[in-house]
């Protein structure tokens, strides 16, 4: 095997890695490209650091002539991207993201019926704070429906990955939308990382922001447009 791919995340902390390789010259529509389970040690493997901007850590990962077994292979040849379209793993990846940004909007809910920094009543009393924490409640709720849908049919191998692509769109957008809010409610305080004796939430909010920035994790908002435009309408493939 030969090539590279970059932003293969937790290569540095990982003993295998999955890696999908075209395995026929003139592939169909969803064919010609194999799934395989590979040792990161095995020879010709190289792992180079690539930083991203969320202060997390991936890898440009290269394949010079790398030689694997047959035993490597999953499932069947040339029918990778069918497997990874429809891996419960993404489902739960996702299910993973939101629960973590939950967890900060939660916290920020609480700090905001608990804080008044101007010495009055605390920012939840505001109406345009109300109404921002009611918009993103809804939005975070929509989010965890999306996100265990796609678990659940994934889970049953029953779907074709449009639930996840649904769940993994959405949920960029609303975390988007969650960390600008944010922002804009606490001010200048919230540019602060975690360290500084005037940072609110820990840096949570500042972390969030940042790594909103990185949004190539399960896809680019395109690559989910076209997947659920591709398998959950039956449209044809774009050529770019």
């Amino acid at each position: 095997m030969n090539g590279t791919q970059t932003f293969t995340g937790n290569a540095f902390h990982a003993d295998y890695m999955f890696l999908l390789a075209s395995t026929e010259s003139h592939p169909e529509k969803n064919w010609g490209v194999s799934l395989f389970v590979i040792d990161t040690k095995t020879p010709g493997i190289n792992l180079q650091p690539n930083p991203l901007i969320n202060g997390e850590m991936s890898t440009h990962t290269s394949f010079d002539n790398v030689r694997t077994p047959g035993s490597c292979l999953i499932g069947v040849e040339n029918r990778g991207r069918v497997y990874t379209m429809t891996n419960p793993h993404n489902a739960i990846s996702e299910l993973g993201r939101y629960g973590a940004v939950r967890r900060v909007f939660d916290d920020f809910t609480d700090f905001c019926n608990d804080s008044a920094p101007d010495g009055g009543q605390p920012l939840a009393e505001h109406p345009l704070v109300r109404h921002q924490l009611a918009q993103r409640r809804l939005g975070m709720e929509t989010w965890k429906l999306l996100s265990w849908q796609g678990v659940s049919i994934e889970g049953h191998l029953s779907g074709n990955g449009t639930e996840v692509a649904w769940a993994c769109l959405f949920g960029s957008q609303e975390r988007l939308r969650f960390a600008e809010m944010a922002m804009e409610v606490l001010g200048p305080y919230a540019t602060l990382r975690n360290g500084s004796h005037l940072v609110p939430l820990l840096g949570n909010i500042e972390g969030i922001h940042r790594e909103t920035l990185n949004r190539q994790s399960s896809g680019t908002a395109d690559i989910q447009r076209d997947n659920i435009a591709q398998m959950g309408l039956g449209m044809p493939r774009l050529s770019y």
